[in-house]
């Protein structure tokens, strides 16, 4: 899987409308409560890292139960499918090899020269 080398997040130009977590393929973006973010730094102080932004499955069930319970469920799902995706993938390298068809029969005697229409 793809991932970036640096993930960041510049809260200075972060309004907080919310439009990156409705169009987040992956479902890992959540909005917080956690809006006092007041600080003197306003370069490196509003820069937050991954390490930053990651919070446990627990936290968010604390902020959103419907929600984290309705991902979970997706999650879940995808995860299954997965798995007998990748079992199917397993049990079809380990099965025996399949008979090859025999070759298709030799083309009728190839010196015979085509039909020509006349020309009137």
């Amino acid at each position: 899987k793809m991932r970036p080398k640096v993930f960041d997040l510049d809260l200075s130009v972060c309004m907080g409308c919310g439009i990156c977590v409705e169009v987040c393929p992956y479902e890992s973006i959540k909005m917080d409560q956690h809006f006092e973010i007041a600080t003197d730094n306003r370069f490196e102080g509003l820069l937050l890292h991954k390490e930053d932004l990651a919070k446990s499955n627990a936290y968010y069930h604390k902020l959103h139960p419907k929600d984290a319970e309705a991902t979970d469920t997706i999650l879940a799902e995808k995860k299954r499918k997965e798995d007998e995706r990748s079992a199917a993938a397993a049990d079809k390298a380990t099965a025996a090899p399949a008979v090859t068809p025999a070759p298709a029969p030799a083309a009728a005697d190839k010196t015979a020269v085509p039909a020509v229409p006349e020309k009137h």
